[in-house]
């Protein structure tokens, strides 16, 4: 009872800058429920595993130019045409900001942060990449002698009094404030024996090599918005590393807003995947 009541605690629908998991709802319950049935049904649809659908779905999310013209003209002979309308139907609601974001960007955003321009066809593509991952590398993930989870410094509840401090690898949550939702996140991921660390200075492939060296086999969960979430997630897939997520409920950090913005995660969502 007493998570329950952690999850409930100011548990606000959020807004980002191009999507939010709350969609038209108060909580994300709807989006994980949805997320689900979608997956199912394109695995159905193309008697594919789901190793293979992620395989398809992570060559195909690359051609930012390619699904966005697809997308545009709906052009259902192929299929990542198939795809794409279905997925526009049911998830469109999750991602009301993209176009008026992308026109609000600067050119040479293309050059100095391309991730930024993630396009409305790649967000669905990566909603379904990140539930893909999850079902093909939890259970390797859970089995791993080491577990560690990378989490967000924006899903702080502040930004200028917070007790975190660094140790070896990066810094931890000191338990501060009971609203924090990295204290709520730390609390579960400490529960099951996965170490969280605010992830700030350490390099992610720094990182990966020190822990490799260290232990027989390591798991890596992230915790982030759809877009690094989706991009570091198929880094640790090419390292070799069992990796699972937990999409950020919006995107509201000062990369994207230019100032810090309150964020969530479905702390259910969290539980059901780290057991």
């Amino acid at each position: 009872m007493k998570n329950k009541i952690l999850y409930v605690d100011n548990y606000t629908p959020v807004t980002g800058k191009t999507y939010t998991l709350f969609g038209e709802n108060v909580t994300t319950r709807q989006y994980y429920s949805t997320i689900r049935d979608v997956t199912d049904h394109l695995l159905d649809q193309f008697s594919l595993s789901e190793q293979d659908l992620l395989n398809y779905l992570q060559k195909v999310s690359r051609n930012r130019y390619s699904l966005a013209r697809i997308l545009r003209k709906n052009p259902q002979g192929s299929r990542p045409g198939i795809i794409l309308h279905y997925l526009h139907k049911t998830l469109s609601a999750y991602s009301p900001g993209v176009e008026e974001h992308l026109r609000s960007e600067p050119f040479y955003k293309f050059f100095t942060d391309y991730a930024i321009l993630t396009n409305r066809a790649q967000y669905y593509l990566y909603m379904i990449i990140i539930e893909l991952v999850n079902r093909v590398y939890k259970s390797k993930f859970l089995a791993c002698d080491y577990k560690i989870a990378l989490l967000p410094y924006c899903l702080r509840a502040t930004q200028t009094d917070c007790k975190a401090s660094p140790d070896e690898v990066d810094y931890l949550c000191r338990g501060c404030r009971k609203d924090c939702f990295i204290n709520k996140v730390s609390t579960l991921l400490n529960e099951q024996n996965i170490h969280p660390y605010i992830w700030r200075t350490t390099g992610l492939k720094s990182l990966l090599r020190q822990l490799v060296k260290r232990y027989d086999t390591v798991g890596i969960m992230g915790v982030a918005c759809i877009v690094e979430l989706a991009r570091g997630m198929n880094s640790c897939q090419e390292a070799g590393l069992p990796v699972i997520g937990l999409p950020l409920n919006a995107n509201r950090c000062i990369r994207w807003m230019g100032d810090f913005y309150e964020n969530s995660v479905d702390l259910e969502e969290l539980k059901l995947l780290i057991s």
